[in-house]
């Protein structure tokens, strides 16, 4: 099968490169042929590449979770990190796409099951000899007083160091690049910047010259993870970038460290760039993506242009009324046995299990992991958003489920 697949490759390579020269060798052929010649090219080109990347992953593919070492851990500003991991023999690791995400499984004390988390990886190669990620520590203010309230960016943060062994699953999500010619605008809020980072190198590996916006935006020059490296792509002549800092300090400098402070909406989206003809791919704070939807619809960007990743709970609606539509539908919780009326207010089955004083596993928030899975014992759901776990019969996401009608969980 290998064998096969290698000579197609290789017949349309072979075709392509027939293509572009009976182009040049016929001066009467219409502009419309031309063109053609370019997308059969192109495609050709894409197929090779995705060829090649199945190859490789194929070869290094992991059947399980896999131990990796912590091998670097580098602060990027305040309350943000980078954490490199490799395979503790060096083995190759297995490729990926740019915008995916790792699934780490953290074994804590006093702890009875593992802690699952999805970080998305922060920096793109073709050939990874590690995987980097970067995480922000979760903090909450009270009354003047810091209080760390994710337990694992915490941990990260606080309790790992220089040769901690970690299990990992392989690098997974569809938050990706879908081609390498069209132009791009990406935009980041915060700790949104990590897929979006890879996203950028990754279109860059592929075509240099390709017409690429980046519009960022942190709270203030304290907050602001990877600077430096994303101040590297200013040597490209195809790629803009605008710095937003909400809450600009004296030492912050206009002009350097940040360009405006105004938020990212229609008005400035509409100032900045040509037009809307872009692929759009937004990833921050959950009310920040909701917002910019909503502002990006109302442009006349079309659905099929915008890819959007949440960080924090999913419950991203792209339609406000969707939740208008909805009637409320009573939920039993078999194990814990407690039943109530779920609202359209209430959220995912999650965020209504933890309003009720329940304590469910979870990793992602994002239907990624599958650690949220429980049991459906009646009824039906419906998913806020595409599941990315594999869900077994008879079971759903709670994190990203809501009910359609009466259903019980076992919970």
């Amino acid at each position: 099968m290998t064998i096969v697949l290698i000579i197609l490759c290789v017949l349309l390579v072979s075709m392509t490169k027939l293509a572009i020269n009976y182009r040049h060798s016929q001066a009467c052929w219409a502009d419309y042929s031309t063109q053609q010649a370019e997308e059969f090219a192109g495609a050709c080109l894409q197929a090779e590449q995705q060829f090649l990347f199945a190859q490789k992953q194929a070869a290094t593919s992991w059947q399980a979770e896999q131990t990796l070492a912590l091998i670097n851990k580098v602060a990027e500003c305040e309350h943000s990190a980078s954490f490199y991991f490799a395979h503790p023999n060096g083995e190759p690791l297995p490729p990926f796409h740019a915008g995916q995400y790792l699934t780490f499984s953290f074994s804590l004390p006093n702890t009875p099951e593992p802690v699952v988390r999805c970080y998305s990886i922060s920096e793109y190669t073709q050939t990874p000899s590690h995987y980097r990620v970067t995480v922000k520590r979760m903090l909450d203010y009270q009354d003047k007083h810091v209080i760390p309230t994710g337990l694992i960016s915490n941990y990260l943060h606080d309790n790992t160091k220089v040769g901690d062994r970690i299990a990992v699953q392989a690098p997974q999500g569809k938050f990706t690049l879908k081609d390498t010619a069209t132009p791009l605008v990406l935009i980041a809020g915060g700790i949104g910047i990590t897929p979006l980072f890879s996203i950028m190198q990754e279109a860059l590996t592929h075509n240099p010259e390709r017409e690429i916006w980046l519009l960022y935006a942190v709270y203030n020059g304290t907050q602001h993870p990877l600077k430096d490296e994303i101040n590297t792509f200013h040597s490209y002549a195809n790629v803009r970038i605008q710095t937003v800092y909400r809450h600009p300090l004296a030492t912050d400098r206009l002009g350097i460290d940040y360009d405006h402070s105004t938020l990212i909406n229609r008005a400035h989206l509409q100032a900045t760039l040509p037009s809307n003809n872009y692929a759009f791919y937004l990833c921050g704070p959950p009310a920040m993506l909701e917002s910019l939807l909503k502002e990006l619809t109302a442009w006349g960007v079309p659905v099929h242009d915008i890819y959007y990743e949440a960080f924090g709970p999913a419950s991203i609606k792209r339609d406000p009324q969707a939740s208008i539509l909805c009637t409320p539908h009573p939920v039993e919780f078999t194990v814990s046995n407690i039943e109530a009326s779920w609202q359209p207010a209430d959220g995912t089955l999650l965020e209504f299990a933890e309003a009720l004083g329940l304590h469910l596993r979870f990793g992602c928030r994002a239907g990624r992991c599958g650690t949220c899975a429980l049991d459906l014992g009646e009824g039906q759901v419906e998913y806020i958003t595409e599941p990315e776990a594999r869900i077994q019969p008879g079971k759903c996401l709670v994190c990203i489920a809501k009910p359609k009608q009466a259903v019980k969980v076992s919970a």
